[in-house]
C-alpha cells in the first residue's frame, strides 16, 4: 500500500471509518502482502489466537 493510501487508512481508522466509507459501490483486489510485515496486524492476530466464535444470546 502506498504511503499516502496508510496516511488516509490510519485517518479513517481512527475517525472509526469503514471502508464502505469511502469505496461505496467500488470493488478492488486486495493488495499483495506476501513478505510485507504488519506489526497491527501481527498484534490482532496474536489476540485473536484462540479465540472462537459461538452463537451468544
Amino acid at each position: 500500500m502506498r504511503v499516502t493510501s496508510q496516511m488516509v487508512m490510519r485517518r479513517a481508522a481512527e475517525n472509526n471509518t469503514s471502508c464502505i466509507d469511502c469505496h461505496k459501490g467500488i470493488a478492488h483486489q486486495l493488495s499483495d502482502m506476501k513478505g510485507a510485515h504488519n506489526p497491527l496486524f501481527d498484534t490482532l492476530v496474536s489476540a485473536a489466537h484462540g479465540l472462537t466464535l459461538e452463537n451468544q444470546q
